[in-house]
């Protein structure tokens, strides 16, 4: 049977993704040399995004124990979905002909990664205070 605390592990499944992603991406983009000091230093600067998927993993594990943990979740969420707003704001007000169709593809997978953070987002905003008996 479905329960609702799957989603939270799930949820915590999906932030350990998109922290590899991104960070494999943005090492990736920013470090082509795979320098390692530079590669230590980006994961230093991104560890603190790992917090999420161990509060969603403790939201599904000790639901009982720690029924606080949903409003920090939600701004966690609201932060991540900055960058989001900021890529819409700015595919918004581009001309579409000043923009090649290879960088609006490249888009494409932030916009998605936006997109799924934005249906946890409201996941966390309409789930249950309460528990179910």
């Amino acid at each position: 049977m479905w329960k609702k605390e799957n989603l939270f592990y799930l949820g915590c499944i999906w932030e350990v993704l998109r922290f590899i992603f991104l960070f494999s991406l943005v090492s990736f983009l920013v470090n082509p040399g795979g320098r390692v000091l530079y590669t230590l230093y980006f994961l230093w600067v991104s560890a603190p995004l790992l917090v999420i998927p161990f509060l969603f993993f403790l939201s599904a594990y000790q639901s009982e124990r720690i029924p606080s943990l949903r409003p920090i979740l939600v701004f966690g969420k609201v932060l991540e979905l900055i960058p989001l707003g900021i890529l819409l704001a700015f595919l918004y007000l581009l001309p579409s002909g000043g923009m090649d169709k290879a960088i609006r593809w490249g888009m494409a997978v932030p916009i998605i990664i936006g997109w799924i953070d934005f249906l946890f987002f409201l996941f966390l905003l309409f789930y249950p205070h309460q528990q179910e008996p």
